[in-house]
């Protein structure tokens, strides 16, 4: 089996300038990641730099696939 790495980055700015997310939304897209990703992804882990989430996936779907982008 072909494991594919996808690192999706969400430049979604932040209350305070280009710092940090708040907990608060990094907690949210973890949620959604979590629930929505279920027989989409094999695992995640979602942090962030400066201002930018961060969501790095394991799949099986290859590049490119539309299901893991749009669940990012």
């Amino acid at each position: 089996m072909k494991i594919t790495l996808s690192v999706i980055k969400a430049d979604i700015g932040s209350i305070g300038g280009h710092i940090a997310p708040s907990k608060a939304l990094e907690a949210a897209v973890r949620e959604h990641v979590e629930q929505q990703g279920r027989g989409v992804i094999i695992d995640h882990h979602v942090s962030h730099t400066a201002d930018n989430v961060i969501v790095l996936m394991t799949h099986t779907a290859g590049t490119g696939d539309q299901q893991v982008h749009k669940l990012a």
